[in-house]
């Protein structure tokens, strides 16, 4: 229903901007933008025919004290996906294969792709997150996310020795 209303708004302003402009000849872009920001300046401050106001004094008094600042960070468009975690817990999102922890096996989850992340979610909860790369078909583990007994993870590790046993003297 907002979304008519606004429509229909947009619609008074551009038809009532467009036919004082009909008539006119304009030899620049800016000649043109100047001469629609002073009609838009006096729609805006002509009298509404039911309200009785203004549309600026409409918008002081109705839209602009229930305005919000806008978020620090910018808007960032996101793709959520389900999926099931495979047996070498590797999920596959946006061609490429991330890890999440091999507990999770054959579970469901959601991922939350970015075009620099992916992030995924199990249970209502992060279980993992990834930098997104732009390499189809390869893999992105988090040793974290082997077991124990993965010979992967224990290379990683570093090797302890054993204490050389001492000679005895005798």
């Amino acid at each position: 229903m907002a979304n008519a209303k606004i429509e229909v708004g947009v619609q008074l302003v551009q038809r009532w901007i467009v036919a004082r402009l009909q008539e006119r000849r304009f030899f620049s872009l800016a000649e043109l933008n100047a001469v629609i920001r002073e009609l838009l300046k006096a729609f805006n401050g002509k009298l509404t025919r039911h309200l009785d106001a203004s549309w600026r004094e409409l918008f002081k008094t109705l839209d602009r004290p229930s305005l919000k600042t806008l978020p620090a960070t910018p808007y960032q468009y996101a793709k959520r996906v389900e999926r099931k975690v495979g047996l070498h817990y590797q999920v596959a999102i946006a061609k490429h294969y991330c890890s999440v922890s091999y507990t999770l096996l054959k579970q469901k989850f959601w991922s939350r792709v970015t075009a620099r992340t992916v992030e995924i979610f199990h249970e209502g909860q992060r279980v993992a997150a990834h930098v997104r790369t732009s390499g189809d078909r390869q893999h992105t583990t988090v040793t974290e996310h082997m077991p124990d007994r993965h010979p992967a993870r224990s290379e990683a590790r570093p090797k302890v020795s054993a204490p050389t046993p001492v000679p005895s003297s005798t």
